[in-house]
């Protein structure tokens, strides 16, 4: 069985991902092609979510300050708000399948000592086992994450 795959390269107005697939996870890097790399730049943010993707507040984040994601979300990096928009889309895609529970788990870190400011590395525990599923919630997110970054133009 293949267990990893070839990378997948996106590029957008403000972002772009690279994305590194294997079967049970898929790590991201996103580089911000925008100045903007925090959610206290976008007063929108927390509107634009609760009219678009209203569950998300509802997820469970887990952070130095032991903030919920609802309080985290006005003031995190961008790369950490696009892997909780991606890991409800996940949920949400995941359900509509006909599950009943859907659960998966994600981790952004970033070092801007050795990385380019506004370069994220994000990891979701959905590979590309469930590729149709991966595609259908990063779509979504894409969509939602310039939907939001695109309120400060």
């Amino acid at each position: 069985m293949q267990t990893s795959f070839l990378p997948q390269a996106f590029s957008f107005q403000h972002f772009s991902l690279l994305l590194y697939p294997s079967v049970y996870e898929i790590r991201m890097t996103m580089k911000m092609l925008s100045p903007v790399f925090n959610t206290c730049e976008i007063p929108g943010t927390y509107s634009i979510l609760r009219q678009n993707l209203p569950s998300i507040f509802t997820s469970k984040c887990f952070n130095d300050n032991q903030y919920s994601f609802k309080k985290e979300v006005k003031n995190t990096e961008i790369g950490h708000l696009f892997e909780h928009i991606l890991l409800e889309y996940l949920c949400i895609e995941k359900i509509k399948m006909g599950y009943e529970d859907a659960v998966f788990n994600g981790v952004t870190n970033w070092n801007w000592i050795e990385d380019p400011k506004g370069t994220f590395h994000i990891t979701v525990d959905a590979g590309w086992q469930e590729k149709e599923l991966f595609m259908a919630a990063f779509e979504k997110s894409i969509t939602l994450l310039n939907m939001i970054l695109n309120s400060l133009i």
